[in-house]
């Protein structure tokens, strides 16, 4: 059975209002020997946003403002034993999927005025036989609407 390595909420994607990353470690190992996370949003008006990490959560974006959320970048440091990281990928309005990104990329777009639509986030390597990483979307008009995905799946709307 795989060891649930993160838990994370991506909130409002379609309109941005939230992207986080819950970390949970079941096997009481701290987070911060096994890995670290951090990161960047892009969003309507603001411009980059740096996340904010709190209570095993990593929030990027705003959150009631109605603001388009239209690229992040995911930081993550693996010090769990295993080989591999974390990559994610974007769906974009009026794109649709990018190419992949590697934790520490940006995906999205800047200077285009696109909205981040849906997600897909996974693991790689040994570390992916060993763990697995969850994610949630809120989206602007639907809410927490969506059940969380996980390894993946899509997260949000395409």
């Amino acid at each position: 059975m795989k060891t649930i390595l993160n838990k994370i909420t991506a909130a409002a994607l379609a309109i941005a209002c939230v992207f986080g990353i819950i970390v949970i470690n079941p096997d009481n190992v701290s987070a911060a020997s096994s890995y670290t996370l951090s990161g960047v949003a892009h969003v309507q008006n603001l411009g980059d946003t740096k996340g904010t990490f709190g209570d095993g959560t990593l929030l990027l974006g705003t959150s009631g403002q109605s603001l388009r959320l239209e690229r992040v970048t995911i930081n993550f440091t693996n010090n769990t034993g295993y080989e591999g990281s974390l990559r994610y990928k974007v769906h974009v309005q009026n794109i649709g999927w990018m190419d992949w990104a590697e934790a520490g990329e940006s995906a999205g777009t800047e200077g285009r005025s696109l909205r981040l639509e849906g997600i897909k986030i996974e693991l790689t390597g040994e570390l992916a036989k060993h763990y697995s990483v969850q994610y949630h979307v809120h989206i602007q008009d639907y809410g927490d609407a969506q059940d969380w995905v996980s390894d993946g799946d899509v997260a949000g709307t395409t």
